[in-house]
């Protein structure tokens, strides 16, 4: 019973990245920018480690922990932690050359025309908008603050015992004693 009841909060906490609800049924807030490759997928769902380093830590008799982090929450990702619970994080040098980096090979990726002008056409407007963002993150003073909202996706909730009380039930029902 406990590996179904410790499956069952694994596909909770999965669900709430996928349906962008956290653990209480609110949407979770939307991005500042949405880069051109991430419009319309899931915000904390870009390649699907975080949702899938969702996974039981330490299943005993009675027991479980599920976690997405080097903490009791739920996943082995340095960065699970952080979008669960939300945080301000300082901008660095090194995050500074990381956003200079994708500008430039954002404006590198641009059409041109064979006398060398950019093209005017939508995957260069795109390719505009999500490099200009990576500069004005780039332009960003070291010591500067970025707000990371709460997007808490594992956690208790009442929605999440109510679906392990029926998962206890059906597996009950369907044991012969």
């Amino acid at each position: 019973a406990t590996v179904i009841l410790a499956n069952a909060a694994v596909n909770y906490f999965q669900d709430r990245i996928t349906e962008q609800t956290d653990i209480h049924g609110n949407a979770f807030e939307s991005r500042v920018y949405d880069l051109a490759n991430r419009k319309g997928r899931p915000i904390l769902l870009q390649t699907g480690n975080l949702r899938r380093s969702i996974q039981i830590q330490d299943l005993q008799a009675g027991k479980f922990t599920i976690t997405a982090d080097t903490t009791l929450v739920g996943s082995n990702l340095d960065y699970a932690e952080l979008h669960n619970e939300g945080d301000k994080i300082v901008v660095t040098e090194k995050m500074k050359a990381f956003f200079w980096a994708k500008y430039y090979e954002l404006t590198g990726k641009k059409t041109r025309t064979k006398r060398g002008a950019e093209r005017d056409n939508v995957k260069n407007k795109e390719l505009s908008a999500d490099a200009e963002f990576y500069k004005n993150m780039a332009l960003k003073k070291i010591g500067d603050v970025i707000e990371i909202p709460k997007r808490q996706f594992i956690g208790e909730s009442p929605e999440l015992l109510e679906l392990m009380k029926q998962e206890l039930q059906n597996y009950l029902n369907n044991q012969t004693f």
